[in-house]
């Protein structure tokens, strides 16, 4: 597995413990902190992006971002937050691995490792998958050509007409000699075919027979059970469980948390205070200090109590006995019995066939071609091709869910005048393959119109699709459907773009203006 790990140039020491830690489970680390650009990841190679305050506030944060959502956009990407903050326009509504406590970051580190197992899982199956269909596209186009051929031959005629009008082959008869007929091999094929249900009714009444090791099928001692010694004086307690290790720990990082707080509070009163001598409040900050100090102990003993008790609470489920174990009471005149009744339906089945007729090899075509053809069977259906999701739209409409209400009428208005479009009704957020359609969606328009709006400025899907069509040069149609000024990021692919402001048109004139600005835009 290869992966290309981005961050901020402040954050190089911090990606470098997890690039140690992900190559001692044979991952190989390719790194990249922005000193002059982010490149494009190799083929193959999934991309590790750390967030942090440093990458927000960097000056290569655009960098860094779009080339985020470069990996997003092949399904190649994952994300790992070092600290609380402002999360990556574009991005932060994308799970994110937590690694904002520093005591216990390199205990999440696996978290990370597991992410890119589930993306390599991910993507094997994926390839699986198009082998598959790579082995059975052909016999499937070869069935779809037989069928257009028998079509083509005679215009107006149904494939099952044509088979039965296909005139029959004279059959021919063979009889069988007596001398044919004994050298057929009945006995020998008989006692065979006897001899191997012998050998499999014998194993299994041998299994069926074999006394059980199961542990837990050993008779338990039925004597009763004594109570347990009391203890003696000065005995010391039992050791708590985990779990009752952890509330308590729990306990005492609340009390803690409520006395930080507390002492934070009377330092801030202390200093507000005239009088109060440089000493005190010095005093009270290491008992702020002191006080952090212990709850951070707290929380790694709790953290560690609770993969402990995880640990213990993760009890295996009761084994269910076997088949054999069910079938164990079977044993006996039930299983010969069976067994007798299957020799005697072999014997049936080959007095069965020595009786048939033999047929010949050229018959056989002809005749599963009439059972295919008999009256009532509706002949088989040309497969149709799937229909590739977005292709040949003349624009893809962007838009925040939130202005359903406003955008959707205006589509359907759009599509009656004989515009195609793109737009994204059902909100499709589930599955793995949703930015992948979104990402072909756009790159089969013509122009891609995006619903300005406040609700639309915040979404990062929104974000994530204009940084994608302006990325396959598609053309910019701009629609402001309130007066929400345009931020920085979303201004700067929409520069030099000709808009319409649909708040201040007349809604009788919507539809009018909105098509003038779709013709515009084709020149």
């Amino acid at each position: 597995m290869r992966v290309y790990l981005i961050a901020a140039p402040e954050d190089e020491a911090e990606a470098e413990k997890l690039a140690e830690y992900l190559k001692r489970f044979g991952v190989f680390i390719r790194a990249e902190y922005g000193r002059m650009s982010y490149p494009q990841a190799h083929t193959g190679e999934y991309t590790l992006a750390l967030w942090s305050r440093n990458a927000m506030m960097s000056s290569r944060q655009m960098m860094l971002t779009n080339r985020a959502i470069d990996a997003w956009e092949n399904g190649q990407l994952v994300m790992a937050r070092l600290e609380h903050g402002l999360n990556p326009r574009g991005l932060g509504d994308l799970e994110m691995v937590d690694l904002t406590f520093p005591a216990a970051r390199q205990h999440r580190y696996h978290d990370v490792l597991n992410a890119l197992r589930a993306m390599e899982d991910d993507r094997r199956e994926a390839l699986r998958a198009q082998e598959i269909a790579a082995v059975e596209a052909p016999v499937a186009e070869a069935r779809r050509s037989q069928d257009v051929d028998l079509s083509a031959a005679a215009p107006g005629v149904s494939n099952a007409d044509l088979m039965t009008s296909v005139p029959e082959a004279p059959r021919e008869v063979v009889v069988a000699s007596p001398a044919k007929s004994a050298s057929r091999g009945f006995p020998g094929l008989f006692l065979g075919l006897v001899l191997v249900l012998a050998l499999i009714a014998g194993a299994g009444y041998w299994v069926l027979s074999m006394p059980s090791d199961d542990p837990q099928a050993v008779v338990e001692d039925v004597s009763p059970v004594e109570p347990p010694p009391r203890r003696a004086l000065g005995e010391t307690q039992p050791t708590p469980s985990a779990e009752a290790q952890l509330t308590t720990v729990r306990n005492e990082i609340a009390a803690l948390e409520d006395q930080v707080a507390l002492e934070r509070r009377t330092l801030t009163d202390m200093a507000a205070t005239d009088g109060v001598n440089g000493e005190t409040l010095i005093r009270q900050r290491e008992v702020i200090a002191q006080l952090e100090a212990n709850l951070e102990e707290k929380q790694i003993i709790e953290l560690e109590l609770s993969d402990r008790f995880e640990a213990s609470a993760a009890t295996p489920p009761p084994t269910e006995p076997t088949v054999i174990e069910q079938a164990r009471p079977l044993n006996g005149p039930v299983l010969w019995t069976a067994l007798g009744a299957v020799v005697l339906l072999a014997i049936a089945a080959l007095f069965a066939r020595r009786r048939r007729r033999p047929e010949t090899a050229g018959n056989a075509p002809v005749a599963e071609a009439q059972e295919d053809t008999e009256e009532g069977s509706a002949p088989a259906a040309t497969p149709k091709p799937a229909q590739v999701l977005g292709e040949g739209h003349d624009a893809f409409v962007s838009y925040s869910h939130a202005n359903a209400e406003t955008v959707l009428p205006i589509v359907q208005s759009i599509e009656e005048n004989g515009i195609t479009v793109w737009i994204d009704r059902d909100e499709m957020r589930a599955g793995q393959n949703w930015a992948g359609q979104i990402v072909r969606a756009i790159k089969s328009s013509d122009r891609f119109c995006l619903m300005c709006s406040a609700q639309a400025f915040e979404s990062d899907h929104v974000r994530r699709e204009v940084y994608l069509a302006d990325k396959y040069g598609k053309k910019m149609v701009p629609i402001r459907l309130d007066a929400t000024e345009m931020p920085e990021d979303i201004e700067y692919f929409l520069i030099g773009r000709q808009w319409i402001d649909l708040f201040e048109v007349a809604e009788e004139d919507r539809l009018d203006a909105i098509q003038a600005l779709l013709s515009e835009s084709e020149n």
